[in-house]
């Protein structure tokens, strides 16, 4: 038997590793439900860092998506004002399934509104995002993510 020695293997960097010196975790989750077909039903999963400053979120985060169409990750950043709930996100990346990313601009920023806010316990702040989304060819659906930031320990 011959022993492996020095195996390069080339592995892909992800678009972002997340903020420096967080305060607060990310974890979520939501699903997306066509109006008029359901190849496009899917569930997220969402993971990622925040810094809560000076009545401000900002955030790192890790979009997960399946579906019938395959399986893509959405890297985004962004931040939002605890007092008004609005703010800007933009896209960072998208890997993944072709047919999941096609529509998907990298770079492009757009308003981002933290529906049903909770920030009264700034060490659990939580928040809602519900949008119809224009799908193309694919349809009209409808979105609905909840979204949890907790107080990193220590």
């Amino acid at each position: 038997m011959k022993r492996w020695y020095n195996l390069d293997v080339a592995v892909e960097p992800l678009p972002f590793s997340g903020l420096e010196d967080p305060t607060h975790m990310i974890s979520g989750s939501g699903s997306l439900s066509g109006r008029d077909a359901d190849l496009v039903d899917s569930e997220y999963t969402y993971t990622g860092d925040a810094i809560l400053e000076d009545g401000h979120l900002s955030f790192a985060i890790v979009q997960e998506i399946e579906n019938a169409l395959g399986t893509a990750t959405i890297f985004t950043t962004g931040s939002f004002d605890l007092a008004t709930a609005s703010g800007t996100q933009t896209v960072v990346d998208c890997t993944g399934d072709a047919l999941i990313c096609s529509d998907i601009e990298n770079g492009s920023t757009a308003l981002y509104v933290a529906q049903d806010l909770d920030a009264a316990d700034p060490d659990e702040i939580s928040w809602g995002i519900d949008a119809a989304v224009d799908l193309g060819s694919f349809g009209v659906a409808d979105s609905a993510s909840t979204f949890d930031a907790a107080r990193i320990s220590g």
